[in-house]
């Protein structure tokens, strides 16, 4: 399950807090090599980018990666400008996309209709 949340910082107490907020204590944890995760409490697998590495043998980011990016292509070519006052919205409705993009349509159809309220 995708988890993801707008944050206003991107330092050590802001990502590891949201780390141990969101993740299983039985989940296996991968991130990328950055400082904010350094005396992360937790075992954690980890990928170096700075070196070119994407995936360290059973430690990918690329799913991770691949989320950021389709949001991110979403801003450029069909929001344009996301106001901060509710981009919250836009991460979440990437959010609830990527729960069910391995569903096909009929799935996803019926995933839709049973979340709707009202």
């Amino acid at each position: 399950m995708t988890v993801a949340d707008v944050v206003d910082h991107t330092g050590t107490v802001t990502l590891q807090g949201f780390v141990t907020d969101y993740a299983a204590s039985s989940a296996e944890l991968y991130t990328d090599k950055s400082l904010a995760y350094k005396g992360f409490p937790r075992e954690h697998k980890t990928v170096n980018h700075s070196v070119g590495k994407w995936i360290d043998g059973m430690a990918p980011t690329n799913g991770l990666e691949s989320f950021w990016a389709s949001l991110k292509r979403a801003h450029h070519g069909m929001y344009h400008r996301m106001r901060p006052k509710v981009r919250d919205r836009y991460v979440k409705q990437f959010a609830g996309r990527s729960h069910v993009r391995n569903l096909d349509t009929a799935d996803q159809v019926a995933h839709l209709v049973a979340a709707l309220t009202g």
